[in-house]
């Protein structure tokens, strides 16, 4: 059995792990790295205990609880359930789905897949279209790009808020309603694109939603989007301005603000 427990979100990719199943070891991880796609309850056991806790003192006495009761409940016994020539079949048979399973899935032929599929595919679409009509589209981000500085320091966004502003809870599945007001003084709509940033702490899960303007004719602007509360504990927003253009949105870093 390979026993894997670094403190969650320390773990690299688990090619260890990997390298293990692949030879029958059975697995008794947690959900980091790699296990957490390559778990499925037939090839191994998952560390789970600690995410029902916050404080880091709570998560290790809950892991470690969970392994002692993972091997004295469940490893020990399949392992040692032998028949009568002394082998363990329900071991053996999860010995079996873990080279089956891990094999599949965790190989050269998938990594190189993936990055045909995922890198060198779209960043030769992304080549093609750069270079189509003598760069046209570059030429245009430049154009856009210096436009946009003329403008940048006029333009201001703030006076966030949310529809739970005046709330001390927010319950799961609530759906929340985001403004800010954004002032253009003078700079074109089409220049720009509002975005909505989330932080669930807990989570460690981050969101970007769009934000629509309520009215283009209303000086300032102001711009909305909705929300819905995932999960538990506590929660951050904030908007941001970027520029439109796909090329440009994520070129310049001072090229982002933030709602104040």
């Amino acid at each position: 059995m390979w026993l894997n427990n670094p403190v969650r979100e320390n773990e690299a990719s688990g090619t260890s792990g990997m390298k293990a199943a692949l030879n029958g070891v059975l697995n008794l991880s947690v959900p980091d790295g790699w296990w957490p796609e390559a778990y499925n309850g037939k090839n191994g056991w998952s560390i789970t205990g600690a995410g029902y806790h916050s404080q880091p003192e709570m998560q290790e006495a809950a892991e470690a609880a969970q392994i002692y009761d993972l091997i004295e409940e469940s490893i020990t016994d399949l392992y040692y359930d032998r028949d009568e020539a002394g082998v363990p079949a329900r071991w053996a048979s999860m010995m079996k789905e873990s080279i089956y399973s891990v094999g599949c899935r965790f190989n050269m032929g998938r990594v190189f897949a993936e990055y045909i599929d995922k890198l060198y595919l779209p960043a030769g679409s992304a080549l093609t279209d750069l270079t189509r009509e003598s760069y046209a589209s570059l030429r245009r981000a430049l154009q856009t790009t210096q436009e946009l500085q003329r403008y940048w320091e006029r333009i201001t966004i703030n006076n966030l808020a949310t529809s739970v502003d005046k709330k001390d809870v927010v319950s799961e599945g609530e759906r929340i309603t985001v403004t800010c007001e954004v002032r253009l003084n003078g700079a074109p709509p089409g220049l720009l694109m509002v975005e909505l940033f989330c932080v669930f702490h807990e989570q460690n899960e981050r969101r970007v939603i769009p934000m629509r303007p309520r009215d283009n004719g209303a000086h300032p602007m102001v711009f909305e989007c909705e929300l819905e509360m995932a999960g538990r504990g506590l929660f951050s927003v904030n908007a941001r301005i970027k520029p439109a253009s796909p090329i440009l949105q994520d070129l310049y870093p001072e090229l982002v603000k933030w709602a104040q």
